[in-house]
């Protein structure tokens, strides 16, 4: 019972550093659903949900205050990699279904 308890712990603390739930938002059809992704970077935070996405639609960025900034480029730097907001976007455009 040790052992299983000393791999077990480990990998489950891992786990939860490195994978993310992203709020996947579809049509009316698809509705939304979680979506698993390893995350760029660990963190203790696991759901995510992108804070440029209203429903089905982006908001531009040339429309997102300061604080909207700073909240999508730490989403994008754990989702995708990157802290340029226009490389997130063309990453959000390209995983849409």
């Amino acid at each position: 019972m040790k052992k299983i308890l000393f791999v077990a712990i480990p990998v489950v603390v891992l786990a939860w550093l490195f994978v993310g739930m992203d709020r996947y938002v579809g049509d009316h059809e698809a509705g939304s659903a979680w979506d698993p992704f390893i995350k760029h970077k660990p963190t203790i935070t696991t759901f995510y949900k992108n804070p440029a996405q209203v429903g089905l639609d982006m908001v531009p960025m040339e429309t997102l205050d300061e604080s909207g900034k700073k909240s999508l480029i730490e989403y994008c730097q754990v989702r995708y990699g990157t802290d340029d907001i226009k490389r997130c976007y063309e990453a959000f455009f390209a995983s849409r279904v």
